[in-house]
């Protein structure tokens, strides 16, 4: 005679499911170039490696209320080129960019490369300039704007020394879902 199990909680197994789906971000390379004025969009999602959300890196995306939405406020004014700011009461003022997204740094990069590529770069796609064009500071956005060159060769924008990523479960302007992510992952901070 078997004794009945309980059954699991849908969540917990859609949980396991995706993570292993998880791919690690790898090391990349690249120079630092300086800024000028253009339009500013999100890096097309990497088709290489993993397709999925990085190790641990990339996954999650529901913050179970501890990072409620930033004022849109500020951030509906980003227009596509301008780096603006926006606010929460959890996490005060933080970069947002095209649409008011929020804008990310990774612990891992350092001031001329990012370590996010492949499938991690799907879950955090980089934000990227065309050409000679280049991201341009808002109101109160007051540090320093480059680019650094990725190892597929787009130019990816810097704030301060960091390459800055959108994370890809963040639905709408404000969403801050990617917040500590992997103990990693951090708002980018004006």
């Amino acid at each position: 005679m078997s004794v009945p199990r309980p059954a699991r909680p849908r969540h917990l197994v859609a949980a396991v499911a995706a993570t292993l789906l998880f791919a690690a971000c790898s090391y990349g390379a690249g120079g630092v170039s300086s800024a000028s004025s253009g339009p500013v969009t999100p890096a097309p999602a990497a088709s290489a490696g993993g397709g999925g959300y990085g190790g641990g890196y990339g996954g999650g995306g529901d913050d179970y209320g501890t990072n409620p939405p930033a004022s849109p406020a500020a951030s509906e004014g980003a227009g596509s080129n301008v780096l603006a700011i926006a606010e929460s009461p959890t996490l005060g003022t933080f970069l947002v960019g095209q649409g008011g997204r929020t804008l990310y740094t990774f612990d891992k990069d350092t001031a001329t490369a990012s370590a996010c590529s492949g499938g991690c770069a799907q879950a955090w796609p980089p934000l990227v300039v065309e050409g000679a064009e280049a991201a341009t500071a808002g109101a109160g956005v007051s540090g320093a704007i480059a680019t650094i060159t990725r190892d597929d060769g787009s130019r990816q924008v810097a704030y301060d020394g960091h390459p800055l990523y959108y994370y890809a479960a963040d639905g709408k302007a404000g969403d801050t879902n990617g917040e500590g992510v992997g103990g990693v992952w951090h708002v980018a901070k004006p």
